[in-house]
């Protein structure tokens, strides 16, 4: 009989990880796109999630240049086609605010067929699919990923996508390794499971 080979999952997030959501914001609201972490995103950013939630909620659904919105860095596409060629199991594993945009926008970037599974999940009920790895932006999901995982005995790798908003958080004692680039995490992934076959 033969032995059945195993297909690594990842849980992948969209914004911040995948797609450069906060740079959009910025852009929606100065007209230009702001790369760096300036007192002036910093601020926008601020006022921006600290709105009502129903007008941010109505901005997310009706006015978000969702269409224009970029990559989180250049390594975004490449990197999910080498972790399928690899035999791996991409996975969708966002809150993003825009179920049928998010589609659209995978679409567009031509990457919507290499993930495997969507989970539309806002944060703590990530931790409840199960996956190999996570890669995210948000402490609070390391967090709450890490001790879902205590508690259960599951053992999987918490990856943080490094942002100005998440370096040296108090959750950081969460997360097990830190990228800067979503290639940096393709490349981590794969080489940890091409050892594990060793």
């Amino acid at each position: 009989m033969s032995q059945r080979k195993y297909t690594p999952r990842h849980g992948i997030d969209i914004d911040n990880v995948l797609r450069d959501f906060l740079g959009s914001v910025t852009y929606a609201f100065t007209g230009k796109w702001d790369t760096s972490w300036s007192d002036e995103r910093n601020g926008i950013v601020s006022e921006f999630f600290g709105g009502e939630r129903a007008s941010l909620t109505a901005w997310m659904q009706n006015e978000a240049p969702w269409e224009s919105m970029p990559v989180e860095d250049e390594t975004v596409v490449p990197g999910l086609y080498q972790l399928k060629e690899a035999g791996h199991k991409p996975m969708i594993l966002s809150a993003t605010h825009s179920v049928l945009k998010a589609h659209d926008w995978l679409d567009r970037l031509g990457v919507h067929d290499l993930f495997a599974e969507f989970h539309f999940v806002q944060g703590s009920k990530k931790a409840h699919v199960l996956t190999d790895t996570i890669i995210d932006d948000n402490p609070s999901v390391f967090a709450s990923v890490d001790k879902w995982d205590q508690r259960r005995g599951h053992s999987r790798l918490i990856v943080a996508r490094t942002q100005p908003w998440n370096a040296g958080s108090p959750s950081d004692d969460h997360a097990h390794v830190r990228v800067s680039s979503f290639g940096e995490y393709v490349d981590g992934v794969i080489n940890m499971f091409d050892e594990s076959k060793r």
